[in-house]
């Protein structure tokens, strides 16, 4: 196998089987024949599920009591992420089954949906931030919006930054190796780093919410439970707070092993990189996908308010149809 920053050229057995440089498609019809179907239309499942569970998740948080809340904000900011990624995954998905994997549209949505993916993250730890202002700083509930607003354009201005290295790699049209090799750790760098610090953030601020509510109820009680039994308690009682994180450890983190360390191995041959290709590729856009299992299903405040923002729905549907029937 021959390869450069542009063009690579699959032959025999390589130190470096590099299949992700190439169109995905392309290569599971060479190495998973009949597999092409199975791809697209499993694409299509993701694209669909992601649009139901953010329009959902989009519908709760439209609610009063959730929409003006900071928390509210991030929740929706992350589900209108999640439903334009849909749009770029799309055109990743066209580039790949017509061989466009060379083009500025290839480079563009591999570099919005990484873009997106990485807001994501953020927005997600910024709702365990925002509950760990809430419970150990004190800071309102339904306090002004503009923290949120601001929080939001900082860090989606970080991570449009953070995108530059990836835009060089694509189209900056380096030929000095060293150059491509300093860029490319970057890129690594800054995929890992967002996947651990985003994730590890979360998890510190809900473990810290988790230890304010425990000492709170033994004051309250007295000390007549011991901190650890109520700390037990409390954790089973918001184990919804730690489902993101460990979504995004569980799902993106084997991707990028994998896309950085695994594919690059001469012992993993090139079906056997395909096969786990098909299926982390899967894994990684759970988290985008399923948001409203994720954020909304596991708690009961929000699935309060899903209930209700859809018992409201089906009274307008109901009231609508009578006056529709009047005017015919």
């Amino acid at each position: 196998m021959n390869m450069n920053t542009s063009t690579i050229t699959l032959g025999n057995a390589t130190p470096c089987t590099d299949i992700l440089q190439q169109s995905r498609y392309q290569s599971l019809i060479l190495y998973l024949p009949n597999t092409e179907y199975v791809f697209i239309v499993l694409f299509q499942l993701i694209i669909v599920f992601s649009i139901v569970n953010n329009v959902l998740t989009i519908l709760t948080c439209l609610r009063m009591s959730i929409r003006i809340t900071n928390l509210g904000v991030y929740l929706l900011l992350l589900s209108l992420s999640n439903l334009i990624r849909c749009v770029f995954l799309e055109t990743s998905i066209i580039s790949d089954v017509q061989s466009l994997q060379h083009t500025a549209l290839f480079y563009i949505s591999a570099i919005l949906l990484n873009l997106l993916n990485f807001s994501s993250m953020w927005y997600s730890s910024m709702i365990a931030c925002e509950r760990l202002f809430i419970e150990c700083f004190n800071f309102a509930l339904y306090a002004t919006r503009q923290r949120a607003c601001l929080v939001s354009i900082i860090f989606f201005i970080f991570v449009l930054l953070t995108q530059i290295p990836t835009a060089l790699l694509s189209f900056g049209g380096f030929s000095a190796s060293s150059i491509i090799s300093i860029l490319t750790k970057v890129v690594k760098g800054t995929e890992f780093g967002t996947v651990l610090i985003t994730c590890l953030l979360h998890i510190l601020s809900s473990l810290l919410v988790l230890r304010n509510i425990s000492v709170h109820k033994v004051y309250l009680n007295l000390g007549e439970q011991k901190y650890w039994v109520v700390w037990r308690q409390q954790m089973k009682k918001h184990m919804d707070f730690f489902i993101p994180p460990i979504c995004y450890i569980l799902c993106i983190l084997p991707w990028y092993l994998f896309k950085h360390i695994i594919y690059s191995c001469d012992h993993v041959s090139p079906r056997t990189t395909s096969i786990l290709y098909f299926i982390l590729i899967a894994l990684a856009n759970i988290p985008f996908t399923m948001t409203f299992l994720i954020y909304i299903y596991p708690s009961n405040v929000y699935m309060n308010e899903f209930r209700r923002s859809l018992g409201a729905l089906m009274t307008k549907i109901r009231i609508r149809k009578p006056e529709r029937k009047k005017k015919q």
